[in-house]
């Protein structure tokens, strides 16, 4: 498995409408001539009703991304309610064979979940949304990776687990590991986020157990918000191609499902026939 190809691969997903089309809401007020009457609305329209003059609940951006909060499982319901509905988002698949590889993902959502919430969302993926087939491929991998084809299904789980990365950019948690405002836009703690994966990374290729065959880097990047997707393409062309030239990375604008875009980036000295 790992002798064929040119890079050792790394992943990072956005979750809403690029791995599934969940149906996460949030709450807005409007005045209905006597009071401020509370609606809950599809994430996906919020910023079309503030802009028809509709406000966040009490002018606190936390209430109005309550649902988008909540520990306790909520996401996990999410994930698996878009499952049951076959709410498959462009960048379903790919997740899929990254997890079958047993390579390194780094989950970076809008969300702001407890970060505990994502990783035990991701271990249910596994568990539940994967065949007991492609459950035992994905162990195989696990014991090719670590070298230790005797180790057992419960300590490669947690060591596959361990090995990714998890953000929760409206996590307040989160904002505070990263030293920054609570209040900074999303976009940018996507960059934020997207750099301490890439860190992460970086980190984990020291051990040779991760990359065996010491193979390129590459560290791909999905999401479906043409802003997230612009700041993140500026940081990796001014800033991260010449910190990591020895890095590839390939970003994927899911914005349109139906045409999914590709653009590979890279410093000169490690650019490939894909180019």
């Amino acid at each position: 498995f790992f002798s064929r190809g040119m890079f050792h691969k790394a992943y990072a997903f956005d979750i809403d409408d690029n791995l599934l089309h969940t149906n996460c809401t949030v709450f807005v007020e409007k005045w209905d001539g006597s009071k401020m009457q509370r609606c809950e609305i599809p994430e996906s329209e919020l910023k079309a009703k503030l802009a028809e003059g509709r406000t966040y609940p009490n002018n606190d951006p936390e209430e109005c991304y309550y649902n988008m909060r909540l520990g306790w499982g909520k996401l996990t319901q999410d994930l698996f309610d878009a499952l049951d509905a076959k709410a498959y988002g462009p960048s379903w698949e790919r997740f899929k064979l990254a997890n079958l590889q047993a390579s390194p993902i780094g989950i970076i959502t809008a969300r702001g979940h407890p970060i505990e919430d994502l990783r035990s969302a991701h271990q249910a993926l596994l568990h539940e949304a994967f065949t007991l087939e492609e459950r035992e491929q994905f162990l195989e991998r696990m014991k090719l990776r670590l070298g230790e084809h005797r180790a057992s299904s419960d300590r490669l789980i947690r060591d596959f687990f361990d090995m990714n990365y998890y953000a929760a950019c409206a996590n307040r948690a989160y904002s505070e590991s990263l030293k920054i405002p609570f209040e900074t836009s999303s976009a940018k703690k996507k960059v934020l986020a997207f750099h301490k994966f890439i860190e992460h990374i970086v980190n984990l290729n020291q051990e040779k157990l991760m990359n065996p065959y010491r193979k390129t880097l590459k560290i791909w990047f999905s999401d479906d918000s043409l802003e997230n997707l612009s700041a993140i393409k500026e940081a990796v062309q001014n800033r991260f191609v010449l910190r990591y030239p020895e890095i590839t990375f390939a970003l994927y604008n899911t914005n349109n499902p139906k045409f999914v875009e590709k653009t590979l980036y890279a410093s000169k000295q490690n650019q490939d026939p894909e180019f």
